[in-house]
């Protein structure tokens, strides 16, 4: 079932980076799906990655302006 795979998927502790300035040293915190998307697009970051864990694959990866 789609909907079970993805409520399981967003229950993991993904890993977010995240990016002050293009040449500082990324932050890293684990925190949920729903708290990494809502940091990684609103957050006000010169970059963001949300990585899963289980497969170190970056889902998602912003870049605000200007960095």
């Amino acid at each position: 079932n789609k909907m079970k795979r993805a409520l399981a998927e967003r229950s993991i502790m993904y890993i977010l980076k995240t990016w002050e300035r293009e040449a500082s040293q990324p932050e890293t915190r684990q925190v949920s799906y729903t708290m990494a998307y809502a940091m990684a697009t609103r957050g006000g970051f010169c970059k963001a990655q949300i990585i899963n864990p289980e497969t170190d694959a970056i889902e998602l990866e912003t870049k605000g302006e200007p960095c």
